[in-house]
């Protein structure tokens, strides 16, 4: 029987090719890499099957060619603002442009333009490093006339604050929060101007100060508790899948794996765990239960709204450094959860996210709930990305860094 996507088949044209890339962008924003298929391409890009491998020899390489053009899409949107003038009185300026238009350009494609950040890990390394290559350059756009209006700042903090001002533009393809474009556009751009105008930390716990007069209360330096998993062989199998769904993501992990990466059968792992879904499931309730416990610990460590501000920042930053695989999988694999268990999650996502809101709507009251809301996933969109830039070195002096553009994303006060 003849295959019905390739039914009046003719050659690719570039048309052709726009269409499959906007679907196939689409399809993996919304499913994921392993949850899209060709068929689904060819159906949404009303292309058949045999026009779309002409062009991409496997899904794979349409992946491949997806998540390079949403990066370019960033790139070239800096590139065509950016203006190298060495004038030290239009580097504000000039910065200011490419800001600009790198927030316009996420605004325009913001229901899959970032999607890759958590699906890059799907990528060949040869492959991964060309996304590396392309978000270096995009950092570069922006540190460069940083740099000019601020020369007396490291290229090290140069390169931390670009990447934070990236990043907060960039969150608002993590969450589904809605404002006016305008209203996003200005909230994204002042955000982050804030963090490339910030004045970076210069030493470890340097917590930034509050005005009138406000003190850190001691608990907010408490370190933030680190997951230990029970030597039982149940904690065995939990800790090894949590390792390899951070490694390779949740759904190239099977049963088979983690057995094999413990030394044991397949059997000894379904007897208490029957499916990856439940080993998903449970590493992500662990994950929350120590984020929820951090928070709390901030949540209690003062009076002062901008205090606790601070230790959440800190705890969140401390815990994604110590707890790096644990965050990985609760930050890009819970999405793979399913009926009543992603619902839960997503509960608890949302209980987490409103804590940090009325903390930072205390700190500034004038903002909106929602306005407040971006501003929050901006902060911990700085925490991820910066912490993968600095590949999760756990230095006191980088996450004090980290810890400060964080509120310099979210707050105008440090």
């Amino acid at each position: 029987m003849s295959d019905p996507t390739t039914i009046g088949v003719t050659s690719p044209t570039g048309g052709q090719r726009e269409r499959i890339l906007a679907a196939a962008t689409e399809a993996f924003a919304a499913r994921g890499y392993h949850h899209t298929s060709i068929e689904e391409i060819c159906s949404e890009s009303g292309v058949d099957s045999r026009s779309i491998l002409a062009l991409f020899p496997d899904k794979y390489e349409l992946f491949h060619q997806v998540v390079l053009g949403a990066a370019d899409t960033q790139l070239r949107a800096a590139q065509s603002a950016s203006n190298p003038t060495t004038d030290a009185r239009q580097a504000r300026a000039a910065l200011l442009a490419v800001i600009e238009a790198v927030a316009r350009s996420s605004i325009s494609s913001r229901a899959s333009g970032g999607f890759y950040r958590g699906e890059s890990r799907y990528l060949r390394p040869a492959h991964l490093q060309e996304l590396r290559n392309r978000l270096a350059d995009l950092r570069r756009t922006v540190r460069e006339p940083l740099q000019r209006l601020r020369p007396c700042l490291s290229d090290g903090d140069a390169e931390l604050m670009s990447a934070a001002a990236l990043s907060a533009i960039a969150s608002i393809t993590i969450h589904p929060t809605t404002l006016p474009a305008a209203k996003m556009m200005t909230l994204l751009t002042v955000s982050a101007m804030r963090i490339l105008e910030s004045d970076p930390a210069d030493r470890p716990d340097a917590t930034p100060g509050m005005p009138h007069g406000e003190q850190h209360h001691p608990l907010a330096q408490a370190p933030t508790r680190r997951w230990q998993p029970d030597t039982s062989p149940r904690g065995t199998i939990l800790a090894t899948a949590i390792q390899l769904f951070h490694v390779h993501g949740f759904n190239a992990v099977t049963i088979d794996d983690i057995a094999n990466a413990i030394g044991i059968i397949p059997q000894q792992v379904t007897q208490h765990f029957p499916t990856t879904s439940d080993l998903l499931r449970d590493a992500c309730l662990e994950s929350y239960r120590v984020l929820d416990a951090t928070m709390q610990n901030a949540l209690t460590s003062s009076d002062m709204p901008g205090d606790i501000l601070a230790a959440l920042s800190r705890g969140y930053v401390r815990h994604s450094f110590a707890d790096t695989e644990m965050m990985s999988v609760f930050l890009n694999d819970a999405r793979n959860l399913v009926d009543d268990n992603q619902e839960k999650m997503l509960e608890l996502q949302r209980h987490f996210i409103s804590q940090w809101v009325r903390t930072l709507w205390q700190v500034r009251p004038e903002l909106s709930s929602p306005e407040a809301q971006f501003l929050v996933f901006a902060g911990l969109s700085i925490v991820a990305d910066l912490g993968r830039l600095v590949q999760w070195e756990n230095d006191p002096t980088v996450r004090a860094k980290i810890e400060k553009l964080v509120l310099s994303a979210m707050a105008n006060r440090y």
